[in-house]
Parts: structure tokens; sequence; C-alpha cells
């Protein structure tokens, strides 16, 4: 089986340099797949294609030079806050000239917004939250000939009738996730990519957990109310990776509360500093989860900068937005 992942531009992201972003949705979905058996991926990021090209740049035209399209048995799009035009208009044209490509779209705005992308685009299933198992799942289905109500966790229209097959259990484990896939992305020119005043290194982005457990009335987290984090190990087995492959040593932790543990934030960074890793490193967390123990521990093992979720200098304001902290 021959699949095409396309990540669609982000509506979100700054111009130019400072936009570009390893894509990690579909960069965890590619490494996934590529662990099962028959399948032939190949991959392009149409957010940072436009970037690095941005003079008349045109998906449809663009998708066409790059590849055979009538040669894939299944097209996925993916990307965190997509443009839905862009969506709708390949998806459409996609359906016109290749009528038997099954289409797949996944992502935050896919998550969020799955009925409008149904009825506006032409892709045959939308995934829901987390994809990792449920794109396995799909293709299964598609290899047999099966029903796609037999995967948890889409929606889908059927005579005219949108299904959903109800929610999947969000991933416990995430050390049995492989790391995101970076070479079919061109990382080594996205490393190079990373905010003004930092180190002048190759640069990483990483996810270290997955969830937030606050109850801010602007956020709804789609990756959930419960933070699920991975080992301090794997972690660490992933920055050894990007250091011995990519030559990267600054690593950005885009965790929305970044590990939610004191006790597993120390123990990362022992971790850090017994297998002798000299790095600087970025995090985002709450105020309230650290103390100045913890940050020595932090500064130690390389962290130079925290971003933390002030929101307002009111009292008032952040009670109403029940955020937690004064």
């Amino acid at each position: 089986m021959k699949i095409l992942i396309i990540n669609i531009q982000n509506s979100g992201s700054r111009v130019g340099y400072a936009g570009l972003f390893l894509p990690f949705g579909v960069a965890y979905i590619t490494s996934v797949l590529k662990k099962c058996d028959g399948v032939d991926i190949e991959c392009i990021d149409l957010h940072n294609e436009q970037i690095l090209h941005p003079e008349l740049f045109d998906a449809w035209d663009v998708l066409n030079k790059r590849f055979q399209i009538k040669d894939f048995d299944v097209i996925m799009f993916g990307g965190v806050f997509l443009k839905l035009d862009v969506l709708i208009n390949l998806s459409k044209t996609i359906r016109l000239y290749h009528k038997n490509i099954f289409q797949i779209a996944g992502g935050n705005l896919c998550t969020t917004i799955p009925d409008i992308i149904l009825n506006k685009s032409s892709v045959d299933c939308v995934v829901l939250f987390e994809g990792e198992e449920t794109v396995i799942d799909i293709i299964k289905v598609i290899k047999n000939q099966e029903s796609l109500s037999n995967v948890k966790g889409i929606k889908f229209i059927h005579d005219k009738h949108i299904v959903f097959t109800g929610l999947r259990d969000k991933i416990d484990n995430l050390d049995k996730i492989p790391f995101p896939e970076r070479d079919q992305f061109k990382f080594s020119t996205l490393r190079k990519a990373f905010p003004m005043g930092t180190p002048g290194r190759y640069s990483a982005i990483m996810f270290a957990s997955r969830g937030c457990p606050f109850q801010c009335i602007f956020c709804n987290p789609v990756s959930g109310r419960k933070i699920r984090t991975r080992s301090p190990e794997n972690i660490i087995e992933e920055i050894k990776y990007l250091q011995n492959k990519y030559n990267v040593q600054y690593f950005r932790f885009f965790d929305e509360v970044f590990i939610g543990s004191k006790k597993k934030i120390k123990d990362f960074c022992s971790l850090i500093k017994k297998n002798g890793i000299k790095i600087f490193w970025w995090c985002q967390t709450q105020i309230n989860l650290v103390d100045e123990d913890l940050l020595f521990h932090m500064k130690d093992s390389g962290c130079i900068e925290i971003g933390y979720g002030i929101e307002s200098g009111s009292d008032k304001i952040l009670s109403e937005m029940k955020k937690g902290i004064t």
C-alpha cells in the first residue's frame, strides 16, 4: 500500500524562517506507519515548503511536480491549525482526478470541527484526537476491505449521514510511540530555525509529555486534562539520538506543562548529568509547579529559559480565568 502524508499550511504560524517547525502530528503518524508491513510512505510539508519557496506557491502544483498522485492508495492530511481552504481544495481536486484514493484528515482542527470538514471537503474520514493507533486500524480495514465502523476514534460519512465510532482511549504509555520522523521532513534545514536571542546552535523541538491538568476557561486541551509523561530514560534516548545524528545542542520542550511532576523533572535533570550530556534546553510550565530547589536542578542540567503562562497582572481576571495563580 502506497501512502502520501501531507502537512497542510498552519494558519497560526509566524511568517518567514521563524515559522519553520517540524510537523509533529504527521511526523509521529509517519514513524508509526513506517513500522507497518507492506506500507510505502512518502511525505511533504506544505507549510515549510511555502516558507522556503514563497514565490507563487500553489499547493496542487507542488504536489503534482513532486509526486505521481495516481500511484497512491491513501492520502493523509494533517496540521496543527491547518488552513481549511487548502484542505478543501486539495481533497476535492484529488477526488475529481483520482476517485479511488482514500483520503484521511487529522490534527487539532479536525478534532475541533470534524463535521464541517467532512461536509465541506472530500475526505473519507476524520481522525479525532491522537492518531497513532487509529491510523494503523484504518489501514488494516482498508487492506481487508472492512467497514470503517470497526475503527474507534473517527468520523466518516455513510449514506449522507455522519457516523461517529466513539472515542478511543488516550495512549497511556507514551514510551511505546516511536520518535517522530524527521528525515522525510527536511530536519537538516529545520534544525537551523530557533528564536532570536537563544544559543546559536542546532535546535530541536521535543515533547516529553501530553496533557494539562488545569481548568483555565480559555483552553480545552486536545491532549486531555491528565498529564501523561514519557519516562526520563526515553526522553534522554531521543536527546542522544538527536545529538548523534543531527548535532543538536539546544532542545525546546513544547509540552503544555513540562512533565508535570517535580520528581520526574529532577530525575530527568539527574540523568542528563549522569550521562554527561552537555545541552541547553527550554520548557514551559505553570508558575506554581516550580520552587527554588527545582529551578537549581533545572539550571544545573542546562535549562536556560522557562515560559510561564502568566496571562494577566490582575488577580480578578486570573480568578475569573480559573488560572489557579495570583
